[in-house]
């Protein structure tokens, strides 16, 4: 389940939550991970949506 929309049984990515360039020390600590569907995880990365059709991370995409 993703972390930030609640959505199910979609392909989910490992996210740090303190980003790893800033917290290198946080890399493996797991209170600093959550779970987050592929749109939700680019746009907490990019700050912006992601586009139907797009793909990022592990070549998934966004079908709807």
């Amino acid at each position: 389940t993703c972390q930030i929309c609640n959505q199910e049984n979609v392909y989910l990515h490992a996210d740090h939550i303190k980003p790893f360039a800033d917290f290198p020390e946080l890399r493996l600590e797991i209170s600093n991970g959550r779970a987050l569907c592929v749109p939700c995880h680019y746009y907490i990365t990019f700050k912006r949506g992601m586009k139907i059709g797009k793909l990022w991370g592990h070549l998934k995409s966004v079908t709807a």
